[in-house]
């Protein structure tokens, strides 16, 4: 759940889609963002696959997977993309993330994908759209 105002247009990066975006001044390591299962969801590989098809798709795309289990945000984190300049950090549980810098009014929020899982597979889940794109 974001804990900072973000507004979703299109994003800087290139063939991206839509984009995050601050709308206040962030100061760096503010706490941006944190799991909260009474808004956000969480799914075992077995949960997942008992889905129907485009409901795992969606979870797919949107979601990222941390200790093998999957996670899906329910507001604008859907829109954080890919950056090896990222603008976030998560802690090693994956439940807190930090603004890496200041973040300034209509700045995109971008998270390093590569350091959202502990496993190979988490990292090629959740760089899966980058790579494809």
């Amino acid at each position: 759940m974001m804990l900072i105002k973000t507004v979703v247009r299109p994003s800087i990066i290139p063939n991206a889609g839509l984009g995050c975006f601050s709308v206040d001044f962030v100061s760096k390591d503010t706490l941006i963002w944190k799991f909260n299962p009474n808004f956000d969801r969480s799914y075992t590989q077995t949960e997942l696959d008992a889905l129907e098809l485009p409901a795992q798709e969606f979870i797919g795309y949107y979601g990222y997977r941390f200790k093998g289990v999957y996670y899906l945000s329910c507001d604008n984190t859907h829109y954080i993309n890919h950056s090896e300049h990222p603008t976030m950090y998560s802690d090693e549980t994956g439940f807190l993330a930090y603004a890496a810098k200041d973040i300034h009014p209509g700045e995109e929020i971008v998270d390093d994908y590569r350091n959202l899982g502990e496993t190979e597979e988490d990292a090629d889940f959740n760089l899966r759209w980058y790579r494809n794109r």
